[in-house]
């Protein structure tokens, strides 16, 4: 009997759920719920609660209420008021994006691609919008197209790339297609053009027992050239004997065409992308321009003289010997070093001996108005090193600070943002290799007031295991007590090309 009775209720409750879902909400959780007591499991369950708490049973049947409440009535409520809102927003964002479109589709019925595309790109992201950008795309696709055919690459590739490019895959294969094509015909007329001046094609030398030859293995006298991609040249080298020449020229181009490099015996000229001059490197000189065309260095007869796009002075001073190398310049510092604030007030100024050493112990440095911005006492030091012995350094043993009032005030707490560099030199540490210094930042003056200088004091809160103490004259240090260190002190000057 129980059987049939649970098949009986089996098949009540589903016949409640088809009624739920067709329409008949009050008749299906009525037939369900009947289903579901009509159940003898759920009987028994019941009347075992009972037995044991009738408030629970309360407390179900009315959450059961509230739920279905829910459902059937407050939830299609939600989602109408949903659609309501969703549907203004939507009216709005037409209504907002109505000039931007209105525009639009003026601009490309006149074919003005580019300027509708901003319109776009500018307006809400309404509906009518986005059929819009339907139209502009379907356009685009037509026009850059027919650009293509007429040989116009990169106007065609400008609208391409506007593009989603999951629907321009033709198009872009076409276009690289094009344009390797283009190259290949460049480069075959390039060639051409500089053999007939006869100069050698890289393309086709050979090298021969270390030597540059020609197809049939001769040591090539003349000028080698290579060749862009895009046809454009890009080096002439002048060859002799099958070696590069120290004597002649070597060129170099982009390609663009514009000459980045010019070297010879006497001078290496570099130049900006645009073909603009950016510096020239003689063995006892040095010149260089901004972008923009104004003087940056002028490194000649013992002055070392840097300047501001503005034209106003930057850093001077007096060298024994510079030299320019890869990661900038290097100049050895002797008598006195200055640098500026642009509206020409003075940074710091430092007067060095024979011997590179500081003439006075007392440094100062000037905020633009001229005040003081702060004042160290810099004392010679030594720190014994675990493993390299000794090493002579400075150290900053006072700081005061002042703002532009010169009222006391918190000094910058981090004077150096780097770690010093360490050169192992020829017996302990000292310059082995110019070209290992880099550049270093010092800042000065109050908290947060981000002055900085960038003359050659190598500044740092010296945190290391490098070293086991510090002496500075009668006293010692230890690592984990000192202060600020100026380490390792260098009498050379190293500037950023």
């Amino acid at each position: 009997m129980n059987k049939l009775k649970w098949f009986l209720s089996v098949v009540a409750i589903l016949y409640g759920l088809i009624l739920l879902t067709s329409g008949n909400p009050i008749l299906g959780l009525i037939t369900a719920v009947y289903g579901i007591y009509f159940n003898p499991k759920f009987k028994i369950d019941v009347a075992d609660y009972i037995k044991e708490d009738a408030s629970k049973i309360f407390k179900i049947f009315v959450n059961g209420i509230i739920l279905s409440f829910f459902i059937l009535v407050i939830s299609p409520l939600i989602n109408e008021v949903n659609e309501d809102l969703q549907r203004e927003a939507n009216e709005m964002l037409d209504k907002e994006a109505e000039p931007y479109a209105r525009r639009a589709n003026k601009l490309l019925d006149a074919g003005k691609l580019d300027s509708a595309f901003v319109e776009i790109s500018s307006a809400p992201k309404s509906n009518s919008i986005k059929e819009l950008k339907k139209r502009y795309e379907k356009l685009s696709l037509g026009k850059s197209n027919s650009l293509l055919d007429e040989g116009q690459l990169e106007s065609a590739y400008n609208i391409i790339s506007k593009l989603d490019s999951s629907k321009t895959r033709m198009l872009r294969k076409k276009y690289q297609e094009l344009v390797n094509k283009r190259n290949d015909e460049k480069i075959a007329l390039s060639i051409s053009k500089y053999r007939k001046k006869g100069f050698f094609y890289d393309g086709e030398t050979k090298l021969s027992k270390g030597k540059i030859c020609d197809e049939n293995l001769k040591p090539i006298n003349g000028k080698v050239f290579k060749i862009h991609k895009n046809g454009e040249l890009h080096k002439l080298i002048d060859v002799r004997s099958g070696e590069i020449s120290n004597e002649g020229s070597y060129d170099v181009f982009n390609q663009n065409g514009f000459k980045i490099l010019e070297k010879n015996k006497t001078v290496e000229k570099r130049f900006y992308d645009d073909g603009s001059k950016k510096d020239h490197i003689y063995s006892d000189k040095y010149f260089s321009w901004y972008e923009n065309g104004t003087s940056k260095h002028v490194i000649e007869k013992g002055k070392y003289k840097k300047y501001y796009p503005s034209k106003t002075i930057a850093v001077e001073g007096s060298y024994k010997d510079f030299s320019v190398v890869d990661s900038g310049i290097v100049a050895e510092k002797i008598n006195m070093w200055s640098e500026y604030h642009e509206n020409g007030a003075i940074k710091i100024e430092r007067k060095l001996d024979e011997n590179n050493n500081f003439t006075d112990p007392y440094v100062e440095y000037f905020h633009d108005n001229g005040t003081r911005a702060e004042e160290r006492k810099i004392s010679k030091a030594t720190l014994q090193f675990k493993s390299y012995g000794n090493l002579t350094v400075y150290v900053v043993e006072e700081r005061q600070c002042f703002d532009k009032d010169e009222n006391s005030c918190e000094c910058i707490d981090e004077i150096g943002k780097e770690k010093p560099v360490l050169y192992i030199g020829e017996s302990e540490f000292g310059i082995q290799d110019k070209r290992m210094i880099v550049p270093r930042k010092n800042s000065f003056g109050c908290k947060n007031s981000n002055n900085i200088v960038d003359e050659n004091l190598i500044e740092q809160n010296f945190k290391s295991d490098y070293y086991q103490e510090t002496i500075v004259g009668d006293e010692t240090y230890s690592k984990r007590t000192f202060g600020y260190l100026i380490a390792p002190f260098s009498p050379y000057y190293y500037d950023e090309i």
